[in-house]
């Protein structure tokens, strides 16, 4: 949710576009005078927003985004936020594991803890499986903040 509040320029349209499609695909029950087709073209509509909204974001990788911005930032003013990055999931382990030692052994632990286990056949996921990878090529080890 963090994300959609925090970009509302782009999110905006393809939340209206979400609702529009969802209100035209459910309005055959209520309202006999759309027609069937309409019906079909507002579910298929509200189907590829979806779908596009999905790979988009897939894509562009938010945390990820936000986490290499933040690194970025120390750099420039040398000011970090780290309880917020200590807070972001393995989509934001590469990032912050460009971190210093100390700053990235204290904002990975939630990741590390979360991706301790395995996930399963049916939960592969690429990004947490970069993280581990990640998390293994800079020998993490839990630090305090």
């Amino acid at each position: 949710m963090r994300i959609w509040l925090a970009a509302p320029g782009w999110c905006s349209p393809a939340r209206g576009c979400c609702a529009t499609c969802g209100a035209t695909a459910t309005e055959r029950e209520r309202g006999p005078w759309i027609p069937t087709s309409a019906h079909c073209v507002g579910s298929w509509a509200a189907a590829g927003v979806t779908a596009a909204a999905l790979l988009a974001l897939t894509l562009v990788n938010p945390e990820g985004l936000v986490a290499e911005r933040n690194v970025e930032r120390l750099r420039e003013t040398g000011r970090i936020d780290l309880p917020y990055l200590a807070g972001l999931s393995a989509d934001a382990v590469p990032a912050l594991a460009r971190l210093d030692p100390r700053r990235a052994n204290c904002v990975l632990g939630a990741p590390a803890a979360e991706l301790a286990g395995d996930d399963g056949a049916f939960a592969l996921n690429a990004s947490r499986e970069r993280a581990r990878q990640e998390l293994k090529r800079i020998r993490f080890a839990q630090g305090r903040c």
